[in-house]
């Protein structure tokens, strides 16, 4: 299997991960009852659109208020990285129910590290390990460049990942 159609598979399933609506449940509404209340909202998002990264998402902003009903939909900003992203949060039910879908694509850098390292370790024959830094979601950026340190153990290299396309697909440059 070539780099290009791992690439594009670890692409499609993140987006598949993000862009499956994330349920959420806020039970408590504004004082009125007719506004959702701002603080669980943002509670919500932040500890349900990235769960398995708590502290990935921050500056998270949403306007208010926001009128409780099926249907109303709201654009919620934040940064992942210092990068702007936009969340599309939409109700679901008439007591504050959402669903909340990040709108940009994230390049999973821990997964790009790991399956570095198992090629390099298929390529050369010995173990290698690859670490790209922090953090381990980036926003997608074509041309965007992470670098990288491979490690077998007796030799360090450096390798810089070049993102190609919307679709996740690098090239590598060995240092």
């Amino acid at each position: 299997m070539g780099r290009s159609t791992r690439n594009r598979r670890l692409m499609t399933r993140l987006r598949t991960f993000f862009a499956a609506a994330v349920i959420l449940s806020l039970a408590a509404v504004g004082c009125g009852a007719n506004e959702i209340d701002p603080v669980l909202l943002l509670e919500e998002i932040e500890s349900s659109v990235l769960a398995e990264y708590p502290g990935l998402l921050t500056d998270l902003d949403c306007p208010s208020p926001i009128e409780v009903g099926v249907g109303i939909e709201a654009e919620c900003t934040a940064l992942v990285d210092g990068e702007p992203v936009t969340i599309h949060v939409e109700q679901t039910n008439d007591e504050g129910a959402i669903n909340a879908e990040l709108q940009e694509p994230l390049f999973d850098v821990a997964t790009a590290a790991e399956k570095l390292g198992e090629r390099f370790e298929f390529e050369l024959g010995v173990a290698t390990s690859v670490d790209c830094g922090e953090p381990p979601l980036r926003v997608l950026q074509v041309g965007m460049v992470i670098d990288c340190l491979a490690d077998d153990g007796t030799t360090n290299r450096s390798v810089s990942l070049t993102v190609l396309d919307s679709t996740g697909a690098y090239e590598l440059t060995l240092g």
